[in-house]
This record gives C-alpha cells, sequence and structure tokens, in this order.
C-alpha cells in the first residue's frame, strides 16, 4: 500500500544555500539525491595600491570569506603573491584578531606582507585561496599592485573616539561619532577613517561607511583632524544588546592604523513584545500535474526589532488531520535563491521565504498550513491558518 506523506529534501549547490522542500510525494518516489558540497566564497579583497619594496612593515592585504557553514568551517586561507619577474610566494592569512586582524572568528582574514618578498620593482598580483574542512576551495581573481622602490610614510593613528556607552533606539535624537587621527606625515596624508559596525552576535557588518573631516558632521572645523558622522538613534535597529565598532585610518598610501573597536549597548524602554505576522503569500490551490516549484512567503514585524525573530516557521497537515512528519518547517530571509531563480528575494527584510514542488502522486484535498513566527525570549505570534486544495 503506497502511503502519501510531506517530505522535505535539503539540497545545496557551490555557492548557495538552498532549501527545496518537496511536498504531497508518495514515500517510494522520495529521490535518493546526494548533497553536493558547499564551497566558500572569496566577497571581496582589499588592499592597497602599492607597496614599498624597502618597507619592513609591509602591506595589509585582508579578505573577506563567506561560507555557508559559518567561519568555523574555514581551515586554511592564503594569500599567493606574484612578483615581478613572475615567481610565487604564499602568506598564511589568519582571522584571530591579531597582527592586522581585527576580531577573531568573524570570516575576515589578514596578513601583511613585506616589501622584500616582492624581490624588485613593477606590477605583481596578489590571489587568495579558501579552503574549507570538507577540502573544498574557492579562489579570487588575481588583483594588480604596483612595486615601488624606496619606503612608504608611517600609518596614521587614531588618538581619541567619542561616542556613548548607551544608545536609547526608541527615543527620536542624534548621536555624534567623533575620532580624532593623526598622521606622522602630516593631516593631508590622510585618505579615510572607515568605521562598521556589528550587531550583537554578527560576524558581518550591519553599517559601514566613512567619517568626514568637513566642518559638517560635528567635527568642528575641516581639515583639523577631526572625524565624524551623525546617526539617528535608531540607525542600529532596535535589537536590544552589545555592539561593536571597528575604526581604522588609511593614508594615501594604503598604509593602515591598528583597528580601534568601541563597544555600546543598545537599549529600548519598550518591553519584550511578541512578534506579528502581518501576511502571508500561498497559493489557495495547486495541481499536482502542472503546477511546479513555487515560493511561499511571509511578512513578520517585532516591535523590538527584526533582529529579534528567532525564527519562522509552519506546520502543515494532511487533509485527514494527520500532522507531517517533519514539522515544523523552518522559513528563510537569506535573500538566497536557487538557479531557477526561486527562494528568498531581500535578507533582512522581514519577509520570510521558502521553495515548494509538488508531486504527481501527491494527495488529493485540503492540506492545513498553520504559520507562526517566534522571538528570541520564546514568545510567539498568533497562529495564521492557510488551507492548500491539491487538484489533479
Amino acid at each position: 500500500m503506497v502511503t502519501d506523506r510531506i517530505f522535505w529534501s535539503m539540497r545545496k549547490n557551490a555557492f548557495w544555500l538552498l532549501l527545496l522542500p518537496v511536498f504531497f510525494m508518495a514515500c517510494e518516489k522520495q529521490p535518493n539525491l546526494p548533497e553536493p558540497a558547499q564551497f566558500p566564497e572569496i566577497v571581496r579583497i582589499f588592499l592597497p595600491e602599492r607597496a614599498f619594496l624597502a618597507d619592513t612593515t609591509g602591506i595589509l592585504v585582508h579578505a573577506r570569506i563567506f561560507d555557508p557553514q559559518g567561519p568555523a568551517d574555514l581551515s586554511e586561507v592564503t594569500c599567493r603573491i606574484q612578483r615581478p619577474d613572475g615567481s610565487e610566494a604564499d602568506f598564511a592569512m589568519r582571522d584571530d584578531g591579531l597582527e592586522g586582524d581585527i576580531l577573531a572568528g568573524d570570516g575576515q582574514f589578514a596578513v601583511r606582507i613585506p616589501g622584500a618578498a616582492w624581490s624588485d620593482t613593477g606590477r605583481g598580483e596578489v590571489r587568495v585561496f579558501a579552503v574549507d574542512r570538507s577540502g573544498n576551495r574557492a579562489e579570487s581573481e588575481p588583483r594588480s599592485i604596483a612595486i615601488v622602490p624606496g619606503k612608504s610614510g608611517a600609518a596614521p593613528v587614531i588618538q581619541r573616539v567619542t561616542f556613548p556607552d548607551t544608545v536609547w533606539a526608541d527615543i527620536n535624537y542624534q548621536i555624534p561619532l567623533l575620532v580624532q587621527a593623526d598622521d606622522p606625515d602630516g593631516l593631508a596624508d590622510i585618505a579615510e577613517i572607515q568605521y562598521a559596525v556589528y550587531a550583537p552576535g554578527r560576524a558581518t557588518t550591519s553599517i559601514q561607511g566613512q567619517l568626514l573631516d568637513d566642518g559638517n558632521n560635528d567635527d568642528g572645523v575641516a581639515g583639523n583632524g577631526t572625524y565624524g558622522a551623525i546617526f539617528a538613534s535608531d540607525a542600529f535597529g532596535v535589537e536590544r544588546g552589545v555592539y561593536s565598532i571597528v575604526l581604522r585610518a588609511i593614508d594615501k598610501e594604503g598604509n593602515r592604523s591598528p583597528g580601534r573597536v568601541v563597544i555600546f549597548v543598545v537599549q529600548t524602554r519598550l518591553q519584550n513584545l511578541p512578534p506579528e505576522i502581518v501576511s502571508i503569500s500561498v497559493p489557495d490551490t495547486v495541481s499536482r500535474s502542472q503546477t511546479g516549484p513555487f515560493v511561499i512567503t511571509c511578512t513578520v514585524t517585532d516591535p523590538n526589532g527584526l533582529g529579534d525573530i528567532a525564527r519562522v516557521y509552519f506546520n502543515s497537515y494532511f487533509p485527514d488531520g494527520t500532522p507531517s512528519s517533519g514539522n515544523p518547517f523552518l522559513m528563510r530571509d537569506d535573500g538566497k535563491k536557487d538557479q531557477n531563480g526561486l527562494g528568498d528575494a531581500v535578507a533582512g527584510d522581514g519577509v520570510y521565504s521558502l521553495t515548494i514542488g509538488i508531486g504527481n502522486t501527491s494527495t488529493l484535498g485540503t492540506f492545513r498550513f498553520e504559520f507562526q513566527a517566534e522571538d528570541k525570549s520564546g514568545q510567539k505570534s498568533e497562529i495564521v491558518v492557510h488551507r492548500i486544495t491539491v487538484v489533479e
């Protein structure tokens, strides 16, 4: 006797995590698909335009690496330089918060390449390789760099940072971030002051940009070495917790100051409130012989901010009321799509999605879907019920 049930399978391609639930199919029809490896991705490489042959400190090469299984899955990241004469050398990159790296374990790797490593002047190249614990390997495109004689100037220095210890996200006011910087080669040698904000428990930046010394950002007089930016009190979101700002000064030769980390707390006067499902987008009827994979979505809000949402899911039930053995089915807000362009549209926008396929031997009748959201304190939204009728 053939028993219909809901089943879901997870497939992964080389760069994107694809969750493809397949439901309404007979048990003996379930494909036995191998899981392809998940490859790391080199998102971006940062390096100066020039390297100085007599520079003993060396240039800092910085790479942002994404691994679908998290930064801890990366086993080795290597920077390979190609010298002007065509020879090559490899340097291990590190993500331990030391010697040029800012935050340990955030998927951002750094290494210093001393000037003597280039051997001669001319054009060189830099590539980055990443290998995960399963042996999957990613390689960046080569980046060109000019190797010039002599020494670079001294690196700039961040001397003082002014920012409040606590930000009240639900009170409307403006907050200045001020940085006093200096450069042994003169203030005119400072090219920019970069900042990156990290939300609680996040390894990637939530906000990033540049501070300005133009006299218009509470920094006083233009060109005086005080750089600033003004933030609205809700710019960081309303998720309560400990945030960090990483600051770096960069001069015109590409010399970078040591990273300066500022810690602050986001608070709200709101008590913790449960999330709310605003709307869902689900078909009323599907055909088991004609309907291909389709996306269902669930739009969610939370009075304490989208960052307070722990998960969004649904439970499904057969026409006879029997619950699916796969309950609950988690929805995603990661902005990732499959090779057919199906999946979540925008990461972090509060619209959770799941791609569903239907089998041609699925049970006919009306299935019940119950959608719910849960926040980090365990409070849950009201259940939203939707029924899908499967026809021939």
